[in-house]
């Protein structure tokens, strides 16, 4: 989805834009984040 709006430079029909996608990304791996270090935790 990103690359496909920074080929099209932006110009989308229907879209939050690049800077959005970059931030979902980051919440993800932010979440992915907690989530593992969570699940160690509860093992140890």
């Amino acid at each position: 989805r990103t690359k496909e709006i920074e080929e099209l430079e932006g110009q989308t029909l229907i879209s939050e834009g690049v800077d959005a996608n970059y931030k979902d990304m980051i919440n993800y791996a932010i979440f992915g984040l907690i989530k593992l270090q969570f699940e160690d935790s509860t093992i140890s």
